[in-house]
């Protein structure tokens, strides 16, 4: 989206910059900033240019106008490759204390995309005493649970599984491991993460 901004409220008005506008036959957004919110962009020159991504991190600024570098610096940042969606499990005891009889374990999933919305499938598998069940349904076939990341999501907490431990839980320390992967032909889309967690005794009974 291009704005153009007005850094001058005490001598311009909102009716100056509508006929700037018309006059010109600008089809982009102007406005007037008549609360100087603009000033930590004010170089002291004009023009000055500056090109801000969806983080409201300045890629690139210039004082005047180049129009072939400013093309040119547009083409190269929309040819950047957009950084990929991001998967961390999270526990909500992380410190290794075993947990004990009556105690909760939850599965927390941390997920961000900063680009567009796209479809996913979650794998989450657990280790215990050697064996990898997969979840949701903790059969030994591995199966996703569908999800749609949208587009720049920033999800903490996502809770994917709670367990209350009692006496007849296998005592030892047990591994998650969880991955985004392409629903179309499976591929991982994230690297894995991985979290591990103790019940009771420190080895298996």
């Amino acid at each position: 989206m291009v704005w153009n901004v007005d850094m001058d409220p005490v001598s311009d008005t909102f009716a100056k910059v509508q006929a700037f506008k018309t006059a010109h036959g600008l089809t982009y957004p102007l406005a007037l900033d008549v609360n100087r919110k603009t000033t930590p962009y004010d170089s002291g020159y004009i023009p000055t240019l500056y090109i801000i991504d969806r983080e409201g991190i300045v890629q690139y600024y210039e004082v005047g106008f180049d129009e072939a570098g400013l093309i040119s610096k547009i083409e190269a940042l929309l040819a950047q490759e957009p950084p990929g969606p991001t998967f961390e499990l999270r526990l909500n005891k992380m410190d290794m204390t075993p947990y004990q009889s009556g105690d909760i374990m939850t599965l927390f999933a941390d997920v961000t995309n900063s680009g567009a919305a796209m479809p996913v499938v979650v794998y989450v598998a657990v280790e215990i005493d050697g064996e990898i069940f997969f979840w949701p349904s903790y059969s030994k076939i591995m199966e996703g649970s569908p999800l749609i990341l949208s587009e720049g999501l920033s999800l903490t907490g996502y809770v994917l599984v709670s367990v209350r431990f009692n006496e007849t839980f296998p005592h030892g320390t047990f591994t998650w491991y969880g991955v985004l992967a392409n629903p179309l032909n499976g591929e991982w889309i994230t690297e894995p993460s991985v979290v591990h967690w103790t019940y009771g005794a420190a080895s298996p009974n």
